[in-house]
């Protein structure tokens, strides 16, 4: 993991990633050129934390920071430039519940709700707020995003699963940004491979977005999941999954040191 991310580092600022040994890019190397941002709990909670964020130390602190978000599988970001204000979310769902999925409903109405209720204050008409980004491991099956192949994946129990994803995905107007019939994963034993990983965005980001695609060759050999690379308004997001992470290439005028080998 710790060759992964140095690879990484002189091309992209941002990488989030799960279920992956935190000690492994707690090092010296590591932290050399990247922030080691943990979930908001991380310190204070026994319950193993599964998502974790890298920033590049040459993006500038005044074009981000952490959003705070009290679970071990949530995260997320804002990043803010001349394009407005992103929010990045870094999620891990397991495969054998949606606690997740329903954390998450939670706290995108409490969003919403004080972003609405700010806008009221203020006195003005409640707008749209921030654009959004979900990049992580969502652990389900469905036709819009599993290879044609995998049709015996497609059962009831795993539609069912799937449902209340797609509920959240509908109800803020959320887009799969990865095309169609990408595995983003290779089973260990049966070599069969699915795509349990995803990249959705609101629909204003999503025609911004000029890449998502995996990269075979910066998977680690011991590692399952394929890393997802996505551009989308200057940024580089990298989706790396047990290998798994997600960096944002931000444009010089938002880095505090210029960087002249991009």
């Amino acid at each position: 993991m710790c060759a992964l991310v140095y690879r990484l580092r002189v091309r992209e600022d941002w990488s989030a990633m799960h279920q992956t040994s935190l000690v492994q890019v707690n090092t010296s190397n590591i932290q050399q050129f990247w922030d080691v941002v943990y979930p908001t709990d991380h310190h204070t909670t026994p319950t193993r934390s599964q998502t974790i964020m890298l920033v590049n130390k040459q993006l500038s602190k005044n074009n981000w920071h952490i959003v705070p978000i009290k679970s071990p599988n949530v995260m997320a970001v804002e990043l803010m430039g001349n394009f407005g204000k992103v929010h990045i979310y870094n999620i891990y769902n397991p495969c054998d519940s949606n606690n997740t999925i329903q954390f998450l409903e939670r706290h995108m109405r409490s969003e919403n709700n004080a972003h609405r209720n700010c806008q009221v204050a203020q006195g003005n008409e409640p707008e749209q707020r921030e654009h959004i980004v979900w990049m992580g491991n969502f652990n389900r099956h469905h036709p819009m995003w599993e290879l044609h192949s995998n049709v015996h994946l497609l059962t009831t129990a795993n539609l069912d699963a799937v449902g209340e994803l797609i509920n959240l995905l509908s109800l803020y107007n959320l887009v799969q940004v990865l095309p169609l019939n990408i595995a983003t994963l290779e089973a260990s034993n049966t070599k069969n491979l699915t795509c349990p990983d995803n990249v959705f965005c609101t629909a204003d980001p999503e025609q911004s977005f000029t890449q998502c695609c995996i990269v075979q060759d910066l998977r680690p050999v011991v590692m399952d999941h394929f890393p997802i690379i996505s551009t989308v308004i200057s940024h580089t997001f990298a989706l790396l999954i047990r290998s798994s992470g997600c960096q944002i290439r931000s444009d010089p005028i938002h880095r505090s040191v210029p960087d002249p080998s991009r």
